[in-house]
């Protein structure tokens, strides 16, 4: 079977695009083994651009001036240009004395659309690079302004508005933790558009002592330092997700009559409501205020997970450190799909005569349709296995674990 590809020809990307790109495809498919066989198979291809455009400057941008927003650095590896990476240099005296700076290196991030507000979220859980906002830039204004004390990683754009951010590798943290690294740190930081997760972009972040600016370097388990962090965000967002499935159950059971309204409400709030990310740290009060806004907590949860299984996938298709990404993931996804929220998928049952106690949330997708509720989640393990083969034997349980949800999805 012969497969020949003809793409219609591509026109030239506008700098600021409004409209979304269409691509017609021709595919035709001929088999020599039967006589005069031919298929037609079209294609139309729908790109929505990205709301969100994010450079490295290669200066530091002057507040106000236009131009200066728009001129990129050379590319990390020329080979690459999409690749976004920044890369610190400086003499290893800088590490052994207290005095010495290394500059301050910018990121520029546009809101390309005229029409819609724009919600980023910075998630760094970098250890030795510091992110914060050099100033925001308001077109409708023509103002500058800096980030307030409050600064939670959120970053709120305007049509047109840019931000600016300053990044700095810390030298304090460096020289403290010298023991952990060798020759270098590599680290990254991601930026998503939280009305689309899938809009996101990964930074890469790397410091040496020597000449050498670019470069590229596995993570190994030695380096011990990115997982901790990983495994840290992993075991908060566990305990977040028992939590909210227990007080979820609660005011089911509370609210009866308004039990499928509620549902509903957690449906939909994955596309339409706004999370406050990175969540502030526990406060006394936490468990109201989760009660009080369930869709919000719910959505929060859920990136929470999305943004995990992408750093799985960033540390789990580089070399060595594939190995514990993969560990990491049994546990992640054992423990959200061991919950009893999915039993009725795995066919699962915590008594004998299949009843649960009124009080779990078991008990609730007994009496409402949960199905809706439940597939993004189910989705997150595809999208992981799909960067992995098929035959790989770290992967054995998983690709049994995500058969069941995989049917599920096709029969929603």
């Amino acid at each position: 079977v012969f497969l020949n590809f003809r793409p219609a020809p591509r026109t030239q990307t506008p700098e600021a695009p409004t409209i979304s790109w269409v691509r017609n495809i021709e595919v035709y498919v001929n088999c020599r083994l039967v006589k005069d066989f031919r298929e037609t198979v079209l294609l139309k291809a729908i790109c929505n651009y990205p709301q969100v455009n994010l450079h490295i400057a290669r200066h530091q941008p002057t507040p106000g001036h236009a131009a200066s927003y728009h001129e990129p650095a050379a590319p990390y590896f020329p080979s690459q240009p999409t690749f976004l990476g920044m890369g610190f240099m400086a003499p290893e005296s800088v590490l052994v004395g207290d005095g010495g700076e290394i500059d301050a290196k910018f990121l520029v991030m546009k809101n390309a659309t005229q029409t819609a507000n724009a919600h980023v979220a910075i998630r760094n859980d970098s250890m030795f690079f510091d992110v914060a906002t050099d100033h925001i830039f308001r077109a409708a204004t023509g103002t500058c302004e800096a980030a307030g004390e409050g600064w939670t990683g959120m970053v709120k754009l305007e049509p047109s508005d840019v931000a600016v951010f300053r990044i700095r590798p810390n030298l304090e943290l460096l020289r403290k933790n010298r023991q952990q690294w060798e020759h270098s740190v590599k680290e990254h930081i991601a930026f998503y558009n939280m009305k689309q997760f899938a809009e996101h972009y990964h930074v890469s972040l790397s410091f040496t002592p020597s000449n050498t600016s670019s470069f590229y370097v596995a993570p190994q388990l030695r380096e011990s330092y990115p997982f901790s962090t990983l495994e840290d965000t992993i075991a908060k967002f566990l305990r977040q997700y028992n939590g909210f499935w227990k007080w979820l159950a609660m005011a089911l059971l509370t609210a009866e009559h308004e039990a499928t309204a509620m549902l509903f409400d957690l449906e939909t709030a994955i596309d339409h409501v706004l999370p406050v990310s990175p969540r502030p740290h526990p406060s006394p009060h936490a468990r109201d205020l989760l009660q009080d806004n369930f869709a919000q907590a719910y959505r929060a949860l859920y990136f929470d997970f999305y943004y995990i299984t992408d750093e799985l996938i960033w540390y789990g298709i580089r070399s060595s450190a594939g190995r514990h990404a993969i560990t990491l993931a049994d546990l992640v996804y054992g423990v959200v799909f061991g919950h009893e929220v999915f039993g009725a998928i795995f066919n699962r049952s915590t008594r004998v005569d299949g009843s649960f106690p009124p009080t779990t949330v078991a008990f609730a997708n007994q009496r409402l349709d949960m199905r809706r509720l439940l597939l993004p989640w189910t989705r997150q393990l595809g999208y992981f296995l799909s960067f992995f083969p098929e035959t790989q034997e770290a992967t054995l349980a998983l690709r049994q674990m995500y058969e069941p949800l995989k049917q599920f999805d096709m029969h929603r």
